[in-house]
């Protein structure tokens, strides 16, 4: 468990991984605190969570990728404003994983989802592409905070909306499918 104060807010956190039922692991955690306490104030404390997708060496790749540029980018690419460095940031991660699978057919349609986090002066603020899920606990209150990039969560509107049935809605074919993912040539969503 790490701790930090930044002057106003004492933070501490920390990451656990349940292994699941697959012989191999396609998900990624990594932070990155800025060395400095006027560079922690500056830009915050980014958190960066994937779960990769397209088999073993595919997924492991392509969320190893996504947390390790996030964690590059995100600082270098801060000029005042949270939300566009994130926004900067995701695209040209997803533009380096999308280039990998180009240059080496064997990563060829790896992706992954990325729901990325940064704690400033008491702020939160958030980016997410797939289905990869922000709550926020307040109290005893849990709140979603991001969307559900899948075809899944999209049938699930549809059916609370009338549009479809409920049980067209859960037995959907493609319903696990991500209709917004990083690796992708451009981000849909």
């Amino acid at each position: 468990m790490n701790k930090l104060y930044d002057g106003t807010f004492l933070y501490s956190y920390g990451q656990e991984q349940h292994q699941g039922k697959r012989q191999y692991q396609e998900d990624f955690f990594g932070f990155y605190e800025p060395p400095l306490e006027n560079e922690i104030e500056r830009l915050g404390i980014l958190f960066v969570l994937t779960d990769g997708m397209g088999g073993v060496s595919k997924g492991e790749t392509a969320s190893v990728m996504a947390v390790k540029r996030m964690i590059k980018y995100y600082p270098m690419l801060y000029k005042g404003s949270v939300p566009e460095a994130l926004e900067h940031a995701i695209v040209k991660t997803n533009d380096d994983i999308f280039q990998k699978g180009f240059e080496d057919k064997k990563y060829w349609k790896m992706g992954t989802t990325c729901a990325v986090v940064v704690l400033k002066k008491g702020e939160l603020f958030y980016a997410s592409v797939g289905d990869s899920l922000i709550f926020l606990l307040r109290g005893s209150e849990l709140r979603q905070l991001n969307e559900d990039h899948s075809v899944g969560a999209a049938m699930d509107k549809k059916a609370a909306s009338g549009e479809i049935s409920v049980e067209e809605a859960k037995s959907h074919p493609g319903r696990t499918k991500l209709y917004s993912y990083l690796g992708d040539k451009t981000i849909k969503k």
